[in-house]
């Protein structure tokens, strides 16, 4: 059953950013690139963002804004966002200028003026909610 790989998948991922050592962080960027869930490429994006901080960075830019789901792309842009400040604003308005999705570049200009855009509710058997 999808929803229960993906709950699972998404529960590792929480332990996974609660250890936040090197092995988790590895595992979290393989899971954030590889996974065929973009949930869980979701969530591991989201989780990287918040534990490795900066070192990350070329994963959300180069993967995370290239990723083929928008909700990917929306995560990815959060997060650079957040670690960046200006610069990260810059980047996600580059990046939305590319943005063939209409609901995705929105977003994204939105992050890139600097207002907050609340994730949209996500059912809760799917594991994911913020």
């Amino acid at each position: 059953d999808p929803e229960v790989e993906r709950a699972i998948s998404v529960r590792e991922i929480v332990a996974l950013s609660y250890a936040a050592d090197r092995p988790a962080v590895d595992k979290l960027r393989e899971t954030a690139v590889a996974s065929e869930d973009p949930a869980t490429r979701r969530a591991a994006l989201s989780a990287l963002a918040g534990i490795a901080g900066r070192q990350n960075l070329d994963l959300l830019i180069r993967s995370g804004l290239a990723d083929p789901d928008q909700s990917v792309r929306v995560e990815a842009a959060r997060g650079i966002v957040r670690l960046m400040g200006d610069r990260g604003r810059t980047i996600v308005e580059t990046a939305a200028a590319r943005e063939d999705d209409p609901s995705a570049r929105d977003i994204m200009r939105r992050l890139a003026r600097g207002e907050t855009v609340e994730r949209p509710a996500r059912r809760m058997s799917a594991g994911f909610r913020r």
